[in-house]
């Protein structure tokens, strides 16, 4: 298990922003983006990434793996509470980062 990074709260804002804005778009259809260190915190969440294999949907498939996934993701992050589970800068980094393949599948 390790402790889980998550994104600072004014760099998910700057984000934000930035989609909003049109600003970044064409940034997200890159493979990989580097994100600066001085924006990634480490959290107290606990994670077990090993268990985080997400299957990705079939071609015409609309919700085929979602309860695997939710399985998957409810025991890489087992100890993970209401608060932690309604912060949206774990969210945005799982998205943006530990998961990004999944997004782009």
């Amino acid at each position: 298990m390790i402790n889980q990074n998550i994104f600072k709260r004014m760099y998910v804002s700057e984000l934000r922003d930035k989609i909003r804005s049109g600003e970044s778009l064409c940034n997200y259809f890159k493979k990989n983006i580097e994100y600066p260190a001085d924006v990634v915190i480490e959290s107290t969440i606990k994670a077990d990434l090993e268990k985080l294999k997400l299957k990705y949907r079939g071609t015409g498939e609309s919700a085929s793996n979602d309860l695997e996934n939710a399985i998957a993701l409810y025991e890489a992050l087992p100890d993970l509470t209401e608060t932690q589970a309604s912060d949206p800068r774990l969210w945005t980094y799982l998205t943006h980062v530990t998961l990004r393949d999944y997004v782009f599948a």
